[in-house]
């Protein structure tokens, strides 16, 4: 089966007078209208002129014998469009040609991936599933991808996962993010668990949540099946580099789940962290892990890697991670590379980065960066060397939002989670994310690439000594909303729980952030509202109304 869903149609393009395959509804390309069937569908113009039989030897059967044209001078960019009702959709597609292999078959369903190859003697069909497709304006629309060329489509299943949950009331929109670590989904000694993952779909949208910001990527290893970057221990919870046993992707099937519950799916990303701290390199494994192709790419000095970051003692800067150096080029092309494999093969709805910083103000001195900079770290090059380490964040940000995420062309989104405190202007002794982690992220969303900005307002400490009282974490947020530009801010709000915030704590931060015109809000973290049980509080409470 293609889908766990219930069979809403199948779609078969053909000429008018050809034969109709046994379950199948005819499309031969008529504009847009009620068809007399039981549904409405057709083309943003006459297309069928570009429908073709080709009673081929070549075709398995009838519906791969016809074909409609998407790119043809009769209707150049040829949209397909169905009535259908507001719900969570599994399309499934086959494009190509049972007689020709030229041109590229590239189909977007809701501006998700749908069909993506290039056909060949041996495989001269393309299939494809759009998973978990949201219809929220009455209509399941089909377009070439801006990489199509010579598009073909044979024929369409269209199967129902669920209804949408009831529209809340005109103008009320607000990002309710939800993050969840690897350590709310994994475990380090046990294998990742489907029910897990049910589980915090349903909480999250039990409690109003609209959007989760899930880790999939924590020290370069992978939390879904890549071919760029080893399996994480904590999938089989056996061994780095080891899959799921029987296989599945737990990205694929989150994506399905949070998607079939009316909820955004951010697939969030470490970036620059490349091992835990510095005790023992990890295990060679495949793919190589990011550690070796540092190593093959830059060398070492002394046993330390060159592309790690440097303290100005030359000593690697060891804390809860292994950085690797921001300036490295092999760096930010793999980065680039993961972003673009998760944009591309999955059908999230942002990227949202985390630890897209430097280690700390005294970092980094590594051989790469000096080489670079063309002098000693923290010297004055024609540009002080802190300004070149902005730069060097700046520059992977920009590239990630203008390499990956514009040409993506589905409205995915980019957003970062940044320090709390941009500059400390009020004199409270904060640090800094400009100074003290080279992290501008107030050029990011000046120069308008990235999306939407999560300050990390919040702390571990018991309520007497948190550093954000109310007031501040007001003022902090603010700074961030009176600075964004045109893009959004999505203050950060910490958890419920001994040591941690009051459920009343929660909503005066909630509120205060609708106060100030922030779009929204996001909670750290789902492991720690589970542990104080209060989604059906924040349903009745501040997430009572829903929220698209």
């Amino acid at each position: 089966p293609v889908s766990i869903g219930s069979l809403v149609t199948r779609i078969n393009c053909q000429p008018a007078t050809t034969q109709i395959p046994t379950g199948y509804l005819p499309d031969s390309g008529q504009v847009f209208n009620n068809r007399g069937n039981g549904f409405s569908y057709g083309w943003n113009a006459d297309n069928s002129a570009t429908a073709r039989e080709r009673n081929s030897p070549m075709a398995p059967d009838q519906r791969y014998d016809t074909l409609i044209h998407l790119q043809k001078p009769e209707n150049p960019d040829a949209v397909w469009e169905i009535a259908l009702p507001p719900g969570v959709y599994d399309v499934y597609g086959v494009a190509g040609d049972p007689e020709f292999v030229d041109g590229i078959m590239q189909s977007l369903a809701e501006g998700r991936g749908l069909l993506n190859g290039v056909p060949s003697d041996n495989q001269r069909f393309i299939s494809g599933l759009a998973a978990a497709v949201a219809v929220t304006d009455g209509r399941l629309t089909i377009r070439s991808g801006s990489g199509a060329d010579n598009n073909k489509l044979l024929f369409l299943e269209i199967y129902k996962l669920a209804d949408l949950p009831t529209p809340p009331p005109t103008g009320q929109v607000e990002f309710r993010g939800l993050w969840v670590t690897r350590f709310d989904w994994t475990r380090s000694n046990a294998p990742v668990d489907k029910g897990k993952i049910d589980e915090i779909v349903n909480n999250a949208a039990t409690a109003g949540f609209n959007a989760i910001l899930l880790q999939i990527r924590g020290t370069a290893d992978a939390y879904y099946s890549s071919n760029l970057e080893p399996w994480a221990l904590r999938i089989s919870g056996q061994a780095l580099g080891q899959p799921p046993s029987p296989f599945w992707d737990p990205l694929a099937y989150f994506v399905e789940r949070a998607h079939a519950r009316g909820l955004q799916l951010h697939a969030y990303v470490n970036v620059y962290p490349v091992w835990d701290n510095c005790t023992n390199a990890p295990p060679m494994t495949s793919p190589t892990p990011l550690y070796y192709q540092l190593q093959n790419a830059h060398g070492t000095t002394g046993g330390k890697l060159n592309g790690a970051q440097w303290t100005t003692t030359g000593q690697v800067s060891c804390g809860e991670y292994l950085y690797a150096t921001p300036s490295s080029p092999m760096v930010r092309a793999h980065v680039k590379a993961v972003v673009a494999d998760l944009v591309n093969r999955y059908a999230v709805d942002g990227i949202h980065l985390d630890r897209v910083r430097y280690a700390g103000r005294n970092t980094s001195c590594d051989p790469v960066s000096e080489g670079l900079y063309g002098a000693p770290c923290f010297s004055n090059n024609g540009i002080p060397y802190g300004d070149w380490q902005r730069e060097q964040v700046n520059t992977l940000v920009r590239e990630i939002y203008q390499d990956v995420i514009v040409p993506a062309g589905r409205g995915v989104w980019l957003s970062a989670a940044v320090w709390h405190t941009y500059q400390d202007k009020w004199g409270w002794g904060y640090s800094q994310g400009y100074s003290d982690y080279y992290q501008d992220s107030r050029a990011w969303v000046g120069d308008g690439y990235i999306d939407a900005l999560a300050p990390m307002i919040y702390s571990y400490r018991p309520p007497a000594e948190n550093p954000f009282p109310i007031e501040r974490w007001r003022i902090l947020a603010g700074d961030f909303q009176a600075n964004r530009g045109d893009r959004f801010i999505l203050p950060g709000i910490g958890g419920i729980g001994p040591g941690l915030l009051t459920f009343d704590d929660v909503v005066e931060r909630i509120e205060a952030a609708r106060e100030i015109g922030a779009a929204g809000h996001a909670m750290y973290s789902y492991g720690a509202l589970l542990a104080s049980d209060c989604f059906d509080d924040m349903a009745a409470g501040p997430k009572a109304i829903p929220a698209r």
